[in-house]
């Protein structure tokens, strides 16, 4: 959804930091050009490899690593980001794998202030979700600021920023959906 909004890039994830932070030591030391630039070769091919492709998006091992302003994982996450966002003329971007929240303070490090958006979904999304397309089905709907008691907060926690929204079901007894659109405030985001 998010990655219906044209200043957002959110493709799918490839789940690099989850996947690559328990390799890590089988890289060896990443002040070294070679095992830091054998390391981006495989982050990059795991993009490539995603199963859910990365369309119009073309990541290189050298033009990462020349772009990168550390050796490390995280700024392989944060350079390669940027080149998909960058790539489809996008301001922000956006990764969602839930898995990175264990892995803030790494992500911060790059230089970055992200805000993590936490996002709650009816429980007949959730459970009605494994049996249909929620695109075609469901319409999940972002409630707007102001508009409702469950609208989205926004908060700190710890120096981090947060979103909080609800997804909710917005399936019509007519069988179509009532929102005609994702309403989202995409500025109150950054």
């Amino acid at each position: 959804m998010l990655d219906g909004i044209r200043e957002i890039a959110a493709p799918h994830p490839p789940h690099i930091l989850q996947r690559f932070l328990p390799l890590l030591p089988k890289y060896g030391d990443l002040t070294d050009q070679s095992n830091f630039y054998r390391l981006a070769q495989d982050v990059c091919e795991l993009v490539t490899v995603n199963p859910v492709p990365w369309e119009g998006i073309t990541i290189r091992a050298d033009e990462v690593v020349a772009a990168c302003r550390q050796q490390t994982l995280y700024e392989l996450f944060r350079v390669i980001y940027e080149s998909a966002a960058r790539q489809t003329g996008a301001s922000f971007w956006l990764c969602k794998s839930m898995k990175n929240m264990l892995y803030a303070e790494g992500i911060e490090s790059t230089g970055i202030s992200p805000y993590y958006i936490y996002l709650y979904r009816d429980g007949q999304i959730s459970q009605l979700s494994r049996d249909h397309d929620l695109l075609q089905d469901w319409m999940p709907d972002i409630l707007e600021k102001g508009s409702g008691s469950c609208s989205p907060f926004e908060g700190q926690d710890g120096g981090r920023s947060f979103l909080y929204a609800e997804l909710r079901n917005t399936y019509c007894q007519s069988g179509k959906s009532d929102a005609a659109a994702l309403r989202f405030p995409a500025s109150s985001l950054f």
